[in-house]
């Protein structure tokens, strides 16, 4: 008994200051709105520095060893990620084609920025004999002149394997590919005035980074004391938007290009979801405003609700933004979601408002009854939900804790707006109370539902009991059908252009991934040493090619 009084005095006691809190905000309405305002475009300033972070190694943090393993191969062996652009001419061994991809490959070299290497036919490796000479240079180093000069380039082009295995042109010798090789290191933060190049290194002693390391991109400082920055996803899209300037020149009837590869999958990924978010939030918004209208008939219902969920979205985003936190696949979830929440918060308090001001007619008396009834409910809602999402810091995959994170700092600055800025709307906006007979009718349209799911539940309590675990037992036995799949160009609608140049790769040119197999023989020349070289030979014969 006296647990249970303890229980209800400390209810009270909340209870009493929420109260408390609804009584400052009456007197206060306009102060705590424009504060509100403010803060909300203060944060929102920040959403624009949000990093969208889509590349397959971000799903690991920084310090798991597979990404470890990885970011060391990078910085030993240089970039894994090409843009492929497969070109399917009407001929390709025609001069005016040849003169074209040409100009293509130059174009690329010149204007494309954080560049490694560009290659084509243009500057395949050619070697052939000429008199009692070994000749070495560029495929198209001089142009053929004549149809005899062309005919003899295709022979020579189709009996070389080389060129179909390195993906520069097709099995079937109908299309080619300009490969853009992207650069490992970008740009350092620009917020520590650095800008490394490729050739150049940073001496740290006076800039005191030593043992500098965030998730701006910086790579671990070298034994050389420079610190070295991985390539951004902000320098990709740079990248990759300079690369399709280029193609937008020369494309046409007899030039198509498709471009596929895992830099300009990172690059599809960022641009599907800026047109996702925005329309699954957007539509979100439609739907709930149509419902709230329907069940509250109140123009000014709708509008105070979105006016807590919008700005407490944007407020979100900015948060995270302050504490670096990346927006990813997962993530593009986090925006509807929040309006869900913040919705239902903003409900409840609405809801008790208007009911208690059709009785009493009292805006600051009504306000304070609402936050008496459902601001505790509200909070306890708030925190648990956060919590819940806290959960996901325990997730191996480096998105889904950041989706927990975002999520849980969602829900908490919701509540904030929930409980700051829609009671101070509240009293700001005249509403008015409704004649008991206008607030019957729509009351009774909720009410005659849930009365009658009441009844049902009265009347067949042991046939909903035996529904409801038949149901479960065939959700358990769907379980069993799935399956882990990780093929993200999938993902995308089977008409996507990049989808399609995918598919063109996959088919014609062996396919835009690859797996790197790195092999340490941990001694000095020791790849060169026979009882290695027999290894080699062992190991998956006939499929391995060594290009050196």
């Amino acid at each position: 008994m006296s647990n249970e009084m303890n229980s209800k005095s400390a209810r009270a006691r909340i209870e009493d200051g929420l109260a408390s809190w609804a009584g400052l905000i009456v007197r206060h309405p306009v102060l705590i709105t424009i504060a509100m305002v403010m803060l909300t475009i203060l944060l929102g300033s920040y959403v624009p520095e949000t990093e969208v972070k889509m590349a397959t190694e971000d799903f690991l943090f920084e310090g798991d060893p597979v990404r470890q393993r990885y970011d060391q191969f990078k910085r030993d062996f240089g970039q894994d990620q090409i843009a492929s652009l497969a070109i399917e001419p009407p001929e390709i061994f025609d001069l005016a084609f040849l003169k074209k991809l040409r100009a293509f490959h130059h174009d690329l070299e010149e204007e494309v920025p954080y560049l490694e290497e560009v290659r084509s036919l243009v500057n395949a490796r050619s070697t052939y004999g000429r008199g009692d000479e070994l000749v070495v240079d560029d495929l198209l180093d001089e142009l053929p002149e004549d149809a005899e000069a062309l005919a003899a380039l295709k022979k020579r082009v189709l009996s070389t394997p080389i060129y179909a295995k390195s993906g520069l042109i097709s099995q079937d010798g109908l299309a080619t590919t300009v490969q853009v090789e992207v650069a490992v290191y970008g740009e350092a933060d620009s917020e520590l005035g650095l800008e490394v190049s490729e050739a150049e290194g940073v001496e740290l002693e006076a800039l005191d980074l030593e043992g500098f390391e965030d998730d701006s991109g910086f790579d671990e400082i070298d034994e050389g004391g420079g610190a070295r920055p991985f390539l951004s996803s902000r320098e990709n899209v740079r990248l990759i938007e300079a690369i399709h300037s280029v193609v937008e020149r020369y494309e046409g009837p007899d030039f198509p290009v498709k471009a596929a590869g895992g830099t300009m999958l990172t690059y599809e990924f960022t641009k599907q979801l800026s047109r996702d978010v925005p329309l699954f939030f957007g539509g979100g918004l439609v739907v709930i405003a149509i419902i709230l209208m329907v069940l509250f008939r109140r123009l000014s219902t709708v509008l105070l609700c979105l006016s807590v969920v919008v700005p407490a979205t944007i407020a979100t985003f900015g948060v995270s933004a302050i504490f670096g936190i990346a927006f990813s696949a997962p993530a593009q979830l986090i925006p509807s979601f929040l309006l869900a929440i913040g919705v239902s918060y903003s409900v409840h308090l609405v809801t008790i408002f208007l009911h208690d001001l059709d009785e009493s007619g009292d805006a600051a008396a009504s306000l304070e009854q609402a936050m008496r009834h459902s601001g505790l409910p509200i909070l306890m809602t708030g925190i648990t939900t956060s919590a819940g999402f806290l959960s996901f810091l325990v997730a191996e995959m480096k998105p889904i804790t950041e989706m927990g994170m975002t999520s849980a700092i969602g829900v908490g600055v919701m509540l904030v707006y929930a409980m700051v800025l829609l009671p101070a709307l509240l009293v700001l906006l005249p509403l008015r109370g409704r004649p008991k007979s206008a607030s019957n009718v729509e009351e009774g349209i909720v009410h005659r539902g849930l009365v009658g799911l009441a009844r049902l539940s009265i009347t067949h309590p042991r046939k909903i009991v035996v529904l409801t675990l038949l149901g479960v037992m065939f959700a358990v036995l769907s379980m069993t059908r799935l399956h882990t799949s990780s093929d993200p160009v999938s993902w995308f609608p089977a008409d996507h252009d990049y989808r399609l140049a995918t598919d063109l790769l996959n088919e014609r040119f062996g396919g835009t991934n690859a797996i790197e197999i790195l092999i340490d023989t941990g001694r000095p020349d020791g790849l060169k040493s026979p009882e290695v070289l027999q290894k080699f030979d062992e190991l998956l014969p006939q499929r391995i090619e060594f290009v050196t």
